[in-house]
């Protein structure tokens, strides 16, 4: 009588679910980053007379779409997608280029006018 061998089921080291683990708290870690920083840029504007136009309010309005998005994870997280960000009056180049960075998903990012009137 012939015995099918048996089937071993996937075999791992405890060593190998600490370097997973760690692998997956680094990269969890790293989007918990991404998003705090995102909403201290949020905060920031807001209280200096900045605008930050959600993908949300922004689809909202008629003739305008935007298909900019973040990962569900990070929405998971509390992050929520640019449309636009207005930087307020006198931000320096290097903010504005730190704002493009943080805010990848923005169709547009710019400095208000003196006056501040309007945004768009």
């Amino acid at each position: 009588m012939d015995e099918a061998p048996k089937r071993r089921r996937f075999r791992f080291s405890l060593r190998t679910l600490f370097i997973a683990t760690t692998l997956l708290a680094i990269w969890f870690g790293w989007q918990v980053h991404i998003v705090r920083e995102r909403q201290d840029w949020r905060k920031w504007l807001e209280d200096n007379d900045g605008s930050f136009v959600s993908v949300a309010a922004w689809n909202a309005r008629p003739k305008h779409a935007s298909a900019a998005d973040v990962p569900i994870y990070r929405k998971w997280l509390g992050d929520e997608p640019a449309a636009r960000i207005a930087l307020p009056h006198g931000t320096e180049p290097a903010d504005v280029h730190r704002a493009k960075s943080v805010f990848p998903e923005a169709d547009r990012v710019y400095v208000l006018k003196p006056s501040g009137t309007g945004y768009f």
